[in-house]
C-alpha cells in the first residue's frame, strides 16, 4: 500500500494521520510548529501564501501596525462553510483572484508539504480526506477537486462520523455495536448513527442530521456581536470601520475567551482603538455565554432526541456514544446531554475523552477494526446489593507509565515514573463508594457532609477494609470475583485511562472539571471554584472509561503500605509487605489542584478519619 495521508480538514482547525509503518497504528502528524492541529486560515501577501499560524502571525502583526483594513482582503477563514459560494474575490493590489475552491487547494498544498517534509520524507500521493454529512455531491467533488489540485492522485473522501468511530477504536476505547456520533466542531454540527458490523466495518443505516450554522464558529459570533453591541452602546464604535465586515482579530479572541470558559467562570478580550486613543476591555461570564448560546445548542438536543426516539422506535439501544469535535467541551453542551441521560432518552452517559480533536483524523487511515476481547475498555456492570446499585467499569490488561515525567509541574520525588505492566484485568467502582451503599452494608453513615449520593468519608483504611470484607461474606461478587481495595497501580491505571497528562482530562484544573480548592490552581493563573465540601458523586466528566470522580472530591485509600516506587519496570505490583502508612490517591475536596493529578500520592496511619478521605473499591479475580 503507498504511503497515504489522511486529513481531516476542519472549519476551524484541520489534523493530518497516517499509519505508523513499525507498529500499523494510527497517529497525528504534527505541523511545522509541533502542533497537532492546524488553523484552517489562509493569508495572501503578494505571491507569498501563508497557512496556518503563519497566517495568524501576520493577522497579528496587522492588528499592532493598525492595518486592519488591508487585512480584511487578504486573511480567509471558515471558508469550509462557503464552499458553495464560487463568488471570485480579487485581491488587494494585486491581478490574482480567489474563490473557495483555491482557498482549499492551497491549504491542502501547504498540509502536503509540510507532511512530506516532516513525516514521510519523500512524496506522498494518496488522499484519505474527510467531510461532514451535512455536505452534498457538489461540496465533496469541490473538496476532491481541491485535493487534485494541490497534487494528490489517489484520493478517498470519508464520512467524517464513520472515520471518528475507526479512530476510537483504533486507540483503545470502548466502541460498541450501536454508537451515536455526536459532532460539534468550528463549522458544522453531524449527528449519525453508526453500526458495527461483524467483520469490523462501520455503516450508517439510518439518514444522518446535520447543520453547517450551528457550531463553534457561531458561539464566536454569538461573542463578538454581544461584545460589538456592548462597544457601541458605550464608545459609539464598533469592532469593524466597514459595515458587514469582522475583525478577524477580535473574532480571534473571541474564540480564545469560548474556550477559556470551559475551564473558568469568566473570560475576556482587549481592543486597542488607535484612531480613538481607546482601550476597550470586553468580559463575558459563563452564565452570559450560555444564554447567547442556547439557543444554537439547543438545536443540536433536539435533534439529538429526535433521532434517540427513532432509534427506540427500532428497538436500537445505543451502547456507545462519542462526542468529537471541539465545540463538545462547551459545558453548556455537556450539560444538556447529561439532562439527556438523565430523563432517560439517551442510554450512556457523556464521556469527554482526550480524542475528542483527532479522532476523526486518525480514523481515516484506518480500515476494519475487529472486535476486541469480551470485555472492552470501560464496559459497565451493575451489581445490586441489599437494594443499592453499585455500578462498576472494566479496567483491561495493560501497560502504562506509572508516576510523573520530571517535566510534570508540581511533582514530587516519590512520583518516579516507571512501566507498570497488570495482566489481569479488574473492575473499579463508578465512583467512589455513596453513603447509601456503605450504609446499606455497614448500617451505619460516619460522614460529616450528609447525602445518600455524597461519597462517604470520615473513613480509615481499617474501616474501609471491613466494608470489603463485609461485601465478600454477602458473596455478592461476580463468579471467580473477590471484593477489594485497588492497589496503588491499578488505581493510576483507572484513573488515567490511556492518558500521560497530570489529569485524565487534560493539564489544566481550576476547580471546573474536578471538586478541588480552585484558589490554588494547577497548568492556569486563573482560579475557579471553592466548594469547600464534598460534592454529589458524578457532578463532574468521567474519563475515557467511564470512572467519575477519580479527581478531587475525596481521597481514596488503597491497599497499598506505602513506599518507594522501583526504578525498573514491575508487573502487577502490590506495594511493600509492611510499614506505618497506607496509600491514598485522588486528592479531595479541600486540596489544592496539583495534589489532584494522576500521579500524586499520599499517605497516612490507616487508623485516621478525615472528611476528605473516601474509598473506592474493586472487583479482581481469585487467585
Amino acid at each position: 500500500m503507498p504511503p497515504t495521508l489522511g486529513i481531516d480538514f476542519g472549519t476551524t482547525n484541520s489534523t493530518m494521520s497516517a499509519l505508523n509503518p513499525n507498529t500499523g497504528t494510527p497517529e497525528v502528524i504534527r505541523n511545522e510548529y509541533g502542533d497537532e492541529k492546524t488553523e484552517t486560515v489562509v493569508l495572501y501577501e503578494g505571491d507569498s501564501v501563508f497557512v496556518g499560524k503563519a497566517a495568524i502571525h501576520k493577522l497579528e502583526a496587522a492588528e499592532e501596525s493598525g492595518d486592519t483594513e488591508h487585512i480584511y482582503g487578504v486573511f480567509f477563514r471558515s471558508f469550509k462553510k462557503t464552499l458553495n459560494d464560487q463568488t471570485a474575490h480579487a485581491l488587494p493590489d494585486s491581478d490574482r483572484v480567489i474563490r473557495p475552491i483555491d482557498l482549499v487547494t492551497d491549504f491542502l498544498k501547504h498540509l502536503k508539504k509540510v507532511a512530506e517534509d516532516r513525516y514521510f520524507h519523500g512524496s506522498v500521493d494518496a488522499l484519505r480526506l474527510t467531510y461532514p454529512v451535512v455536505f452534498r455531491k457538489t461540496q465533496k467533488n469541490i473538496l476532491e477537486q481541491a485535493a487534485l489540485n494541490a497534487g494528490f492522485t489517489q484520493i478517498e473522501m470519508l464520512h467524517e462520523p464513520i472515520s471518528a468511530v475507526r479512530g476510537y477504536a483504533a486507540t483503545g476505547l470502548n466502541v460498541g455495536r450501536n454508537i451515536l456520533v455526536y459532532d460539534l466542531g468550528g463549522g458544522t454540527f453531524d449527528l449519525a448513527f453508526v453500526r458495527r458490523e461483524a467483520d469490523g466495518t462501520f455503516t450508517v443505516p439510518l439518514e444522518s442530521q446535520g447543520e453547517l450554522n450551528c457550531a463553534g464558529d457561531d458561539f464566536d459570533m454569538a461573542i463578538y456581536q454581544h461584545w460589538d453591541q456592548q462597544v457601541f452602546q458605550q464608545h459609539g464604535i464598533h469592532f469593524s470601520p466597514s459595515p458587514g465586515r469582522i475583525n478577524p482579530f477580535v473574532l480571534r479572541g473571541c474564540r480564545q475567551a469560548k474556550e477559556r470558559l470551559t475551564n473558568t467562570a469568566e473570560a475576556g478580550f482587549s481592543k486597542y482603538f488607535e484612531e480613538q486613543g481607546l482601550n476597550v476591555r470586553c468580559r463575558i461570564n459563563r452564565q452570559e455565554f450560555d444564554r447567547l448560546i442556547s439557543p444554537l445548542v439547543q438545536r443540536t438536543i433536539d435533534a439529538t432526541r429526535q433521532m434517540l426516539v427513532e432509534l427506540q422506535n427500532l428497538r436500537i439501544t445505543i451502547d456507545t456514544l462519542l462526542l468529537i469535535g471541539g465545540a463538545t467541551r462547551t459545558v453548556l453542551v455537556y450539560e444538556e446531554l447529561v439532562k439527556l441521560h438523565q430523563d432517560g432518552i439517551l442510554p450512556v452517559r457523556p464521556t469527554l475523552t482526550m480524542h475528542t480533536d483527532v479522532a476523526v483524523a486518525l480514523g481515516a487511515v484506518v480500515e476494519k477494526i475487529p472486535f476486541p476481547p469480551e470485555h472492552k475498555a470501560g464496559d459497565r456492570t451493575v451489581l445490586t446489593i441489599k437494594d443499592v446499585e453499585f455500578p462498576f467499569r472494566w479496567c483491561p490488561p495493560g501497560t502504562f507509565m506509572m508516576g510523573s515525567p520530571t517535566s510534570e509541574a508540581r511533582r514530587c520525588d516519590d512520583e518516579t515514573q516507571h512501566q507498570v505492566t497488570l495482566s489481569r484485568g479488574f473492575w473499579m467502582l463508578e465512583t467512589p463508594v455513596t453513603q447509601l451503599m456503605w450504609e446499606s452494608v455497614t448500617g451505619s453513615n460516619p460522614s460529616h457532609w450528609k447525602g445518600a449520593k455524597l461519597p462517604v468519608e470520615q473513613v480509615s483504611w481499617e474501616d474501609c477494609w471491613k466494608f470489603v470484607e463485609q461485601l465478600n461474606k454477602l458473596k455478592v461478587a461476580p463468579s471467580g470475583y473477590r471484593f477489594s481495595l485497588p492497589t496503588e497501580a491499578q488505581w493510576e491505571y483507572a484513573c488515567r485511562a490511556g492518558t500521560t497528562t497530570p489529569f485524565n482530562f487534560g493539564s489544566v484544573l481550576n476547580g471546573a472539571k474536578a471538586n478541588c480548592d480552585g484558589d490554588f490552581p494547577y497548568g492556569t493563573s486563573v482560579r475557579g471554584r471553592y466548594l469547600g465540601k464534598t460534592s454529589k458523586v458524578g457532578s463532574y466528566p468521567a474519563n475515557a472509561w467511564g470512572l467519575l470522580d477519580m479527581h478531587g472530591n475525596v481521597f481514596e485509600w488503597c491497599s497499598d503500605w506505602y513506599d518507594d516506587y522501583p526504578s525498573g519496570s514491575e508487573t502487577d505490583p502490590v506495594g511493600a509487605s509492611e510499614g506505618s502508612s497506607r496509600v491514598l490517591r485522588g486528592g479531595g475536596w479541600s486540596d489544592c489542584a496539583g495534589l489532584c493529578r494522576s500521579a500524586a500520592r499520599s499517605l497516612n496511619d490507616p487508623s485516621y478519619r478525615y472528611d476528605y478521605y473516601g474509598v473506592r473499591i474493586s472487583l479482581v479475580r481469585v487467585e
